[in-house]
């Protein structure tokens, strides 16, 4: 083994002794709620929660009451948490009134620390806006309609434009939330379980509910800000969570209708065509989500499971929890993420993630000289093939290779003295002998004179 090649095998064995480490530190620790003394709580809704900040979080409850002449109206509350989920204050009490017990749940979306809007549907469709952390409410109309439904998801692009879902209908607005204008897509779909957006125009929804199938689901797609959707499996399982990497790589998970078996969706292109695991015996996947294109977590109905390589392999990380775990929030600008679960209907139980130790083999160059550069391949991920550019500033031996994740070399792309100047090649994914290679993370090492600067290529096919 040449020095250049101990040199490759001594990097590869302190990123990965640093990705270990994280991945041990890496743990869940349940927070212990409290409410104000005295507080009627009512129902809980785990899904019908948001963190905006590493601290900054809100929930919403509800009860029915029956007065003495034999109406039904409810008690709504909004309640926010400013130290990340101990300590929770009553922001808005909010009295909707129904001919039954039907509940009629809101939606919440926090954009910013103190921006935060709930929708609901009582006698009327509306908007509840704080722009001051729960402090002052404005109260706007979204139609004069009372919707067949409640609206379930609400997800927005920027400060001014976004989208919110309920049966049939997406509803559009471009003016923060306080105005918002029905959409035209006529192609009807039940209300999402869960919606993903990478941008503002890709985007993915799935469903527990289908209009055309018993005992089914949907997943759908938008390429057009949700204007319009397709499906992509018009009779899935029953959905619940998704999540995508990146514009190719994605993960839908569900159950089936004797909640039995779980399910786990995977895609590489975008959903065209999705590969499909089932696992009889575990019931219920609840939730997917990603901290980056590497580490990744599934709720189980009673369990955490986790994976370290882009979603090739999960494995339990917690099992047998003492409540039925529903919603998994990611904070990737923070490095936090938050579970929410049900103990019962009226007691909430949350989990807290600390994801800073977790250590990725990040986009930044690894060089110890000036002398060259190697900059980030494109595109990124790939499919066919992608274009790698560097530039050398004397004259060297150069070596341009491609190692696996496990440290392994696969391609040798230079090998050869060159003299200072840009350089450019295309890689087509294939190995020493013509091999196409699985899709995965790979780097790419430019080695001059025993000097290292190193990229990662991520190949999804």
């Amino acid at each position: 083994m040449n020095m250049s090649q101990k040199i490759s095998r001594l990097i590869y064995l302190l990123l990965f002794s640093i990705i270990s480490r994280g991945l041990v530190a890496q743990t869940w620790e349940e927070i212990e709620m409290h409410f104000p003394p005295g507080d009627t709580l009512g129902y809980m809704y785990s899904g019908i929660t948001t963190f905006t900040t590493q601290n900054i979080g809100w929930l919403f409850t509800t009860y029915p009451v029956e007065d003495q002449q034999g109406n039904h109206y409810q008690i709504k509350k909004i309640y926010r948490t400013e130290d990340g989920g101990k300590n929770w204050e009553c922001k808005l009490r909010k009295i909707g009134y129904n001919l039954a017990y039907y509940v009629d749940l809101f939606s919440l979306f926090s954009m910013t620390p103190d921006y935060f809007i709930a929708m609901y549907n009582d006698s009327i469709a509306g908007a509840l806006i704080s722009e001051d952390g729960g402090e002052t409410w404005i109260n706007s109309r979204i139609t004069d309609d009372h919707l067949l439904s409640s609206i379930s998801k609400i997800h927005f692009f920027d400060e001014f434009n976004g989208i919110a879902f309920n049966e049939d209908n997406r509803w559009f607005t471009s003016g923060g939330g306080y105005t918002w204008e029905r959409g035209s897509d006529s192609k009807v779909f039940p209300t999402p379980s869960d919606v993903c957006f990478i941008n503002d125009s890709l985007g993915w929804m799935v469903s527990h509910n289908n209009i055309y199938y018993t005992d089914a689901g949907y997943l759908a797609n938008t390429t057009n800000g949700g204007k319009t959707w397709k499906y992509q499996d018009s009779a899935a399982v029953l959905m619940t969570g998704i999540d995508f990497i990146d514009s190719l790589k994605g993960f839908a998970v569900g159950t089936d209708f004797r909640f039995a078996t779980a399910y786990l969706y995977s895609t590489t292109d975008g959903g065209k065509s999705w590969n499909i695991h089932g696992f009889y015996g575990e019931g219920e996947y609840e939730d997917v989500g990603f901290l980056d294109e590497r580490f990744g977590w599934i709720l189980g109905s009673d369990k955490i499971l986790k994976t370290t390589d882009c979603g090739e392999t999960w494995e339990t990380q917690i099992d047998s929890i003492d409540c039925k775990l529903e919603k998994l929030i990611i904070l990737k600008k923070y490095k936090v993420a938050y579970i929410f679960g049900n103990k019962d209907n009226k007691t909430l139980a949350l989990y807290r993630a600390d994801l800073s130790k977790l250590t990725s083999i990040e986009n930044e160059p690894v060089s110890i000289s000036q002398d060259f550069k190697l900059s980030q391949n494109y595109p990124n991920p790939f499919n066919s093939q992608t274009t790698i550019r560097y530039e050398i500033n004397q004259n060297s031996y150069v070596q341009l290779k491609i190692f696996n994740i496990l440290g392994e070399e696969v391609r040798t792309l230079i090998k050869e003295d060159q003299s200072p100047g840009n350089y450019q090649l295309c890689w087509d994914g294939t190995s020493d002998i013509g091999k196409p290679l699985e899709s995965g993370i790979y780097i790419c090492q430019l080695i001059m004179d025993d000097r290292i600067d190193t990229r990662k290529l991520i190949l999804l096919k």
